[in-house]
């Protein structure tokens, strides 16, 4: 992270007037940037009803202030251990049965995960539709060639497809089952004994989870009721996450495109998931995001200005609110 912070500096000495920089900082509206941090806040809210309603449903119960403290910890660990989010989702799912077995409705990890899984399904398909309002918008303001268009196209691809998978598994239920026996088996052929002893000794257990797994896949998918109240939270939280970069230009009194937020936005999202070992992905995601800005002609200070905003919004308050309700929960646990 450190090395990130340095490189982001780096860059800014750089390529960016820091003079200038430090003007457009000063004629920040503190009153409309604090709407941001509103923003992300009410957007990890919207985040846990959506799978508040999918935990309702497989009868895991749990308080909504002890599923808002769960998500805020997963976002932490998903913020400062770079695993594409599996990390803090598996975390979510531990932490969330222990809860309902202490509410007296003991569920199995794999019908927490089912419920878990649901929800990311729902919250992608809001996700991937902005990404594609994005790339239309880019390919009628930048024509049909440039690196701009070029990575438009290649996220919306890779979206898409990650979302048809994902859908495609939780139609077929029985398809997950052969999907993770598929996984396990090639980890089983890594030469390292006490890897193969701790699979056999887990196989069972690991077994019954993912039964309970897909059937708890095939109750949801008979919900409807439940299905559109969750994609209605999805939606809202989308709406909330991207407006941290609006809040963020209107601060300082620089308005901009919805083609180009929601476009900079799902890169921005999409390079913190990336699991090569760099913690919030620091330094990439400001370069990156600065870089874009610029290209889809925003001047140089104020897209820095405006990255910084939005990263001190969406990575360091994450990890601060995290870290506080991870620190709350295992103070409780003990």
């Amino acid at each position: 992270m450190g090395l990130g912070i340095l490189i982001t500096v780096a860059f800014l000495s750089s390529f960016v007037d820091l003079g200038k920089a430090i003007l457009v900082i000063a004629s920040t509206n503190l009153a409309v940037y604090s709407l941001a941090f509103i923003s992300v806040t009410l957007g990890t809210l919207t985040y846990t009803l959506a799978w508040h309603f999918f935990l309702k449903d497989a009868g895991i119960r749990i308080e909504l202030l002890r599923e808002w403290a769960i998500v805020w910890a997963s976002i932490f660990l998903n913020l400062l251990v770079p695993t594409g989010s599996v990390g803090g989702e598996v975390v979510r799912a531990y932490l969330a049965q222990r809860e309902s077995r202490a509410k007296g409705s003991d569920r199995s990890l794999g019908e927490v995960l089912a419920t878990i899984l649901a929800q990311r399904i729902i919250t992608m398909a809001p996700f991937l539709l902005g990404s594609i309002m994005g790339f239309v918008y880019l390919a009628i303001a930048y024509g049909a060639s440039g690196l701009i268009l070029g990575l438009a196209s290649f996220l919306v691809i890779l979206f898409t497809g990650a979302f048809l998978a994902v859908c495609y598994l939780c139609l077929s239920p029985g398809k997950v089952e052969k999907v993770v026996h598929g996984f396990i088996h090639l980890l089983y052929r890594i030469p390292v004994q006490s890897l193969r002893k701790k699979i056999d000794k887990s196989y069972k257990a690991i077994d019954e989870n993912v039964k309970a797994l897909t059937d708890g896949l095939m109750v949801i998918r008979r919900r409807p009721k439940t299905l559109i109240l969750a994609s209605i939270f999805s939606a809202l939280f989308w709406a909330f996450d991207a407006f941290v970069a609006y809040f963020a230009f209107q601060a300082i009194g620089f308005p901009i495109p919805i083609g180009t937020l929601l476009f900079v936005y799902t890169i921005g999202v999409t390079l913190q998931m990336i699991p090569i070992g760099i913690p919030g992905m620091v330094g990439a995601v400001e370069v990156t995001m600065i870089a874009l800005y610029s290209a889809t002609g925003i001047p140089l200070e104020v897209g820095a200005v405006a990255t910084i905003l939005i990263r001190i919004v969406m990575l360091w308050f994450e990890i601060l609110v995290g870290g506080l309700a991870t620190y709350a929960i295992l103070v409780r646990r003990r």
